[in-house]
């Protein structure tokens, strides 16, 4: 399992250990289990070899010879070959003078027949061979559990003017099975999955987000700001060849919304594993004017009154992560954040950049 202690606090994607025999339910688009591996219990995503949508057209039947006259014989056989000719066959099976086509009329019928007949035939062979693809309450996929504890510590620092960095302990809990994935303090409820693309509805308590007046000297006076906000919302994430795509928008309350995109990218290497990873988020007004602003009240020689402005925030860095055992694993994710004007342009603000780490251990007992 590979796990950035940000991503456990943050609402990213934790990526687990490889562990032979101990497969989950897919949490997301990614099929993989609470240590990393690919999720083959709970079926095959695509048919089995040798297995071809071409079979729901049921050639045998389509080969059997009929001595029938009419429209009926007429339309199988060009089915038949333009399904040939759709799956790439090198051979056709000519029409006979008695079964041409009479018409440019049924030219066309039969074309958007076809149209409509092939595409759906591949459709349903698809979802037949993937047990996961739908909605979650609907899906057959067996319910695994697994779940693991662990600690971490994470370093980070303010953008508020005179704060120093701190280093706050956190545990860390993992919890995933069919309908439920948790991730520190983020618990995800599985709606479905559709061709690697998941969807979840997302409950997330952010933590180290406000600040106390004694946090630093340009706080002094000001109402302290809460740490621990819940959130919710939707998300959505979409794993592919060339990385794993994810996005989310939550909601708090007077806390205002915000909503994320993240991308990320896996280098595998014998026990270590590498993965950069770049995130864009968009902050609203009354989030900026939470934590950032300054309210009549709170007005200071030095500190003049400031209404927050929605804004963004960019993140790039990079995790790495050493797997010890097949159960165990410890990750580091280091990472820079790049604050938008709607957060530098308060008088609280001293730094355009903010730097965090976050160091973190898991043990999977199932």
């Amino acid at each position: 399992m590979t796990i950035s202690l940000k991503s456990q606090y943050h609402g990213s994607r934790l990526v687990p250990l490889k562990r032979a025999g101990r497969l989950s339910a897919a949490p997301d688009a990614s099929h993989r289990n609470a240590m990393g591996a690919p999720n083959h219990c709970d079926g095959p995503s695509h048919p089995e070899p040798g297995q071809s949508w071409l079979r729901t057209l049921n050639p045998r039947s389509s080969r059997r010879r009929s001595d029938a006259t009419g429209f009926a014989p007429v339309v199988r056989s060009w089915l038949r070959s333009q399904t040939l000719l759709v799956t790439g066959a090198r051979h056709t099976v000519p029409a006979t003078a008695e079964q041409r086509i009479p018409s440019r009329a049924c030219r066309a019928l039969l074309f958007v027949t076809s149209l409509l007949v092939i595409p759906g035939a591949a459709f349903a062979d698809d979802g037949a061979g993937d047990n996961n693809s739908g909605f979650t309450v609907l899906s057959n996929a067996t319910n695994v559990t697994h779940w693991g504890l662990g600690a971490g510590a994470e370093v980070q620092t303010m953008p508020y003017k005179g704060y120093r960095a701190q280093v706050t302990p956190l545990p860390f809990f993992y919890f995933d099975n069919k309908w439920v994935r948790a991730i520190g303090t983020t618990v995800d409820l599985k709606v479905g999955q559709w061709d690697g693309v998941s969807v979840a509805l997302r409950g997330r308590v952010g933590i180290l987000e406000g600040y106390r007046q004694s946090d630093a000297p340009i706080l002094n006076g000001m109402q302290n700001r809460d740490s621990a906000t819940f959130w919710y919302g939707p998300a959505l994430a979409w794993e592919s060849a060339l990385g794993t795509l994810s996005s989310s928008y939550l909601f708090s309350g007077n806390k205002g919304h915000q909503a994320s995109l993240d991308f990320r990218k896996e280098f595998q290497a014998g026990k270590w594993t590498l993965e950069p990873h770049i995130t864009a988020e968009w902050l609203s007004s009354e989030y900026v004017n939470y934590y950032y602003g300054v309210s009549p009240t709170e007005v200071r020689i030095g500190r003049p009154a400031y209404q927050g402005s929605a804004t963004s925030k960019i993140s790039v860095g990079t995790r790495f992560a050493y797997q010890i055992a097949d159960s165990q694993m410890v990750s580091l994710d280091v990472g820079v954040s790049h604050l938008g004007s709607g957060i530098t342009d308060s008088p609280l603000v001293g730094k355009r950049f903010v730097v965090d780490a976050n160091l973190v251990y898991l043990y999977q007992f199932r």
